[in-house]
């Protein structure tokens, strides 16, 4: 079985299609129709959050318009890339999608590009990559003067960045103004490149800007100024996924916290939408490979875990993650070793995600939130309340919960002073090792 990762590779934006592990289908349906409604230049905020899936989102739109349009408007001419994605979308919902229009979907990530002088010019470069990928075509070399005159026009290192394109020998950058004296010159050149290398194979292009709130400042604010200047086009949309109060928050910081950040960035989009959030019941079912009926005390509290901290999308993919690893061996139900692992471990790391401060202190031995977390939480409530025998009349909850700190101090915390307990005697002395070992991952 595929898992889906943090990671937006191919891979796993397809998987995510096919088994709507993220339960995104609904929603992208909606936003793919939306666009496809859309009559002319529109420039979307797609706003959320860090780490509530944005980028997987977009990927996820931008791989679905990509093989719409080779279905929709290329059934007689499906290339190999055609025939690897169909699988994917054969039972998905996205497959039911009937498109207008044909797409040429560019994704392109502002945070790779932010040590070049100029957002452009790299956009620029990225619709050409992706046009010659998706049609499977070489660049002309009619196409490669304007590109040249391009190069010219701009003052860019190009940095790591290479492109096997025909007609571009070298790139070398000049003054702006030796070489371009009007902005509209530039408009002239972005405008010949769409339509000598794209328009011919698709009737709209939608490009998705992603991690422009990781950008420096000034990148992020010139890279809005050139789209909206440069790609005032009747065929293009854009679709920006931001967090939208990060980006307000960068722009004060470049102008002066008087500055009216947010009815200057507000000037750029043409409509505002709202990624909507996964429930907590989304986020607790992601694919996570525990099966073992000893380990279902250790999917409770992962589960608990996830609602109690509110964590985000991104942060429950990290948490899941790392505790696949965890040994039935180490963390288990059917001893008391086993129990207090099935705590203690999924606890530390979820500290390590959200309070490395906290973290530390609870490895030392130091930490009071283990009360709180066992008052709070409600798997490891249940489970306290069986974790030792008590009289009729007795309170199951507070005793446990003692004799849990107890467990915790001896484990965890440096000291000479032997703890008085009928449970720890049969504890191994070397627990601590085991807990920390299982949260870096290490198999005992």
């Amino acid at each position: 079985m595929k898992r889906i990762t943090l990671e937006a590779t191919d891979e796993n934006i397809l998987e995510a299609i096919k088994t709507d592990a993220l339960n995104r289908a609904s929603d992208i349906c909606s936003f793919i129709e939306a666009l496809d409604d859309i009559e002319g230049n529109m420039f979307i905020s797609l706003d959320a959050g860090w780490g509530e899936g944005k980028t997987f989102f977009v990927r996820q739109v931008e791989t679905t318009l990509e093989y719409l349009t080779k279905r929709t408007w290329e059934a007689e001419d499906k290339n190999e890339k055609f025939n690897e994605m169909e699988p994917y979308f054969e039972n998905s919902k996205l497959n039911s999608i009937d498109l207008q229009k044909s797409y040429l979907p560019i994704y392109y990530n502002a945070w790779l590009y932010d040590n070049h002088n100029d957002p452009l010019m790299s956009l620029v470069f990225e619709i050409i990559r992706k046009s010659e990928f998706y049609f499977d075509i070489k660049i002309s070399d009619q196409v490669g003067n304007p590109i040249e005159e391009l190069l010219s026009a701009l003052s860019i290192n190009a940095g790591p960045v290479s492109f096997s394109l025909q007609g571009i020998k070298e790139m070398k950058g000049t003054d702006i103004l030796q070489s371009v004296r009007m902005a509209e010159e530039i408009r002239d050149i972005v405008k010949k490149i769409l339509d000598e290398a794209i328009i011919e194979k698709a009737q709209r292009l939608v490009i998705f800007i992603d991690e422009l709130d990781r950008c420096r400042p000034n990148y992020a604010i010139e890279m809005l100024e050139r789209i909206k200047h440069y790609f005032d086009d009747e065929r293009i949309i854009f679709v920006v996924s931001v967090n939208k109060a990060q980006l307000v928050h960068t722009i004060s910081n470049c102008y002066g916290y008087g500055f009216d950040s947010t009815g200057y960035l507000n000037k750029f989009f043409d409509l505002n939408a709202h990624l909507p959030l996964l429930t907590e019941d989304n986020k607790r079912d992601l694919h996570i490979h525990i099966y073992n009926s000893e380990q279902r005390l250790l999917m409770m509290v992962i589960n608990d875990l996830i609602d109690y901290y509110k964590l985000s999308l991104r942060d429950v993919l990290i948490f899941k993650q790392r505790m696949e690893k965890i040994s039935m061996n180490v963390a288990n139900g059917f001893s008391q070793e086993g129990k207090c692992l099935s705590l203690f471990i999924p606890i530390i790391t979820v500290l390590d995600i959200t309070n490395q401060e906290e973290k530390k202190k609870f490895i030392n031995g130091n930490s009071r939130i283990l009360e709180t977390i066992c008052r709070q939480v409600p798997a490891i409530r249940r489970m306290l309340k069986g974790f030792i025998r008590v009289g009729v009349n007795e309170d199951a909850f507070e005793i446990a919960l003692r004799e849990l700190i107890k467990i915790y101090e001896y484990i965890f915390k440096e000291s000479d002073n032997e703890v008085s307990s009928d449970y720890i005697g049969a504890m191994s002395s070397d627990l601590k090792r085991i807990c920390i070992n299982a949260c870096n991952g290490f198999k005992e």
